[in-house]
């Protein structure tokens, strides 16, 4: 096995190539695409989608459990509030623990990022992407108010969810 080829690398050179090619506040594609399988940069992947806050929140009201949302801010951002089962990501993280937290996720999953205005989520979306993650979408410009405002049900890790009233119907 080469150099470049040995598992516990490929992480630090995909978020290597998405920092050298500057490319950590975007992506207009329709869909990651990518193959399965253990975590390897992956040189074909399209890049992850965009979602504005109301498509990301009327996503996440229909999504009953076909959707894995990521939280890519700060942890005690996280800590504070949330999307209701959001799983956190943060980028003090990276790349340190990034590949060893997502050994456990499905390549073939479907994943909706945000943070709190679209920058750190795109990064991670882009991440995602270049590991081989097939259905990477982000929220961006905006993030986690944007989401409280349109109806999205928020968690904190001290008490229940809460529900902002939506005239949408866009919650979670």
């Amino acid at each position: 096995m080469s150099l470049w080829n040995r598992p516990g690398r490929a992480v630090a050179y995909a978020l290597a190539a998405v920092v050298a090619a500057g490319a950590g506040c975007g992506g207009d594609g329709d869909k990651a695409d990518g193959p399965e399988g253990p975590a390897q940069a992956d040189q074909t992947a399209a890049p992850p989608r965009k979602l504005t806050p109301a498509q990301a929140a009327e996503l996440i009201g229909k999504a009953a459990g076909n959707l894995t949302i990521l939280d890519a801010r700060a942890p005690e951002d996280y800590a504070a509030e949330r999307v209701a089962g959001a799983i956190h990501l943060s980028p003090k993280i990276w790349p340190a623990e990034l590949e060893r937290r997502l050994a456990t996720f499905d390549r073939g999953g479907r994943y909706l990022l945000y943070c709190r205005l679209g920058e750190q989520c795109a990064r991670l979306a882009e991440s995602l992407s270049a590991l081989g993650f097939k259905q990477v979408l982000f929220v961006t410009p905006g993030g986690l108010d944007d989401l409280k405002a349109l109806g999205v049900t928020t968690e904190r890790t001290s008490d229940e969810a809460t529900t902002t009233p939506s005239p949408a119907g866009a919650g979670h």
